[in-house]
């Protein structure tokens, strides 16, 4: 029996559960239903000790709920909101200031000469952008202060359901925001991850003797060595699922660590 399983936390078998959840739960069905409410993704704990000397956390929570659903922007004044949450204009400034310093909102001038704030993801993802113009990503990433980090790529050979074999190239660039407090005290990078699907390069795999499953490497011929690809034969169909990927990459991303995976792994690595 585990832990959980003794306190109770586990499930909702028990009654007395039951009964302190009956309102909530009926509040969010009811909420749903009518619309109101906003999404506060689990990732802003990670936020709230860079914001522990201050309240602007209150501030967030205000954009949070005033925020466009599809857009997460805001138009409201300076004056509007410190009336709202009845504090100075000064202060409101300082919370702006702590929250963009934090990578929560980015605020910039609107086409009419307003300021506008825009919220900030929350949580590291992998956007795919086979579908979109990724310069035009790109470009926002860059108004939104990501910087360019690195490039991880796979070169995969596998056999499909038919039994032809296929050759995949993921391609995934990396951009990093970097998020602290106002002294510059604590921080942590928060990271969008661009995938794209190529052509398959078969050239890679020609005349090689792959071992099955395991992942080689080569050099991109960067000068910084801050950039890898991986070359896998596959003994079947693997997706290299979503986490794993976003796991890999962001791990690789972590300051010197291409350059230690390099020096780690050098009986992978293979020379074209």
């Amino acid at each position: 029996m585990t832990l959980d399983a003794d306190l109770h936390l586990k499930d909702e078998s028990d009654e007395a559960v039951k009964k302190k959840s009956f309102l909530y739960k009926e509040w969010l069905k009811v909420k749903k239903e009518q619309g109101g409410y906003f999404l506060l993704a689990n990732g802003i704990l990670q936020y709230l000790p860079l914001l522990k000397s201050s309240a602007a956390m209150n501030l967030y929570l205000y954009y949070a709920e005033s925020a466009n659903n599809n857009g997460g922007y805001s138009w409201h004044s300076i004056a509007t909101i410190s009336n709202k949450l009845q504090t100075n204009p000064r202060t409101i400034n300082n919370w702006n200031n702590a929250l963009k310093d934090a990578g929560l909102i980015l605020r910039f001038s609107g086409d009419k000469g307003s300021n506008v704030t825009q919220l900030l993801p929350l949580d590291d993802f992998v956007l795919n952008v086979d579908h979109l113009k990724i310069d035009k990503v790109e470009e926002k990433l860059d108004d939104a202060k990501f910087e360019f980090k690195t490039v991880v790529s796979f070169y995969i050979k596998y056999p499909n359901l038919d039994h032809k074999i296929v050759f995949a190239h993921k391609k995934y660039s990396i951009y990093g925001l970097k998020c602290h407090d106002t002294k510059d005290e604590l921080s942590f990078y928060r990271y969008i991850i661009l995938e794209e699907t190529l052509e398959g390069d078969q050239k890679l795999f020609k005349d090689k003797k792959f071992k099955k499953d395991v992942l080689y490497w080569k050099d991109d011929n960067s000068s910084d060595n801050n950039s890898l690809s991986f070359i896998c034969d596959l003994s079947k169909e693997d997706e290299l699922s979503y986490k794993k990927k976003l796991k890999l990459c962001l791990q690789l991303t972590r300051k010197g660590l291409i350059s230690e995976y390099k020096t780690a792994n050098k009986e992978k690595k293979i020379t074209l």
